[in-house]
């Protein structure tokens, strides 16, 4: 399902159905099954084709992790990709969570 044009995002959900995104805006996310997930960081991708990116049920969250580095790194073993990195939005490389 993990095309090479996906995107991902590192989030922080700090409570039920609320997130703060890689902008550190809250942001409301659901799930199509409607079980919130649990407070942590996550993975989040779109398929490629998804335009207008939302955390919806086109959202995939992975998750939770205890920290910001441990969500990134586990961007690797869920995308392997020999010659290039997956693209992962600008500010999660370089903004962390307070």
């Amino acid at each position: 399902m993990q095309a090479s044009g996906d995107h991902f995002e590192v989030v922080l959900v700090t409570k039920r159905c609320a997130l703060l995104d890689a902008n550190f805006l809250e942001r409301a996310y659901w799930r199509r099954d409607g079980v919130p997930l649990a407070v942590g960081y996550y993975l989040v991708s779109w398929p490629a084709e998804i335009e207008k990116r939302m955390f919806n049920e086109d959202a995939t969250f992975r998750g939770p992790f205890k920290t910001h580095d441990d969500a990134r790194a586990a961007l690797r073993s869920f995308v392997p990709r020999p010659s290039s990195e997956p693209r992962l939005s600008a500010l999660t490389t370089t903004r962390r969570f307070p």
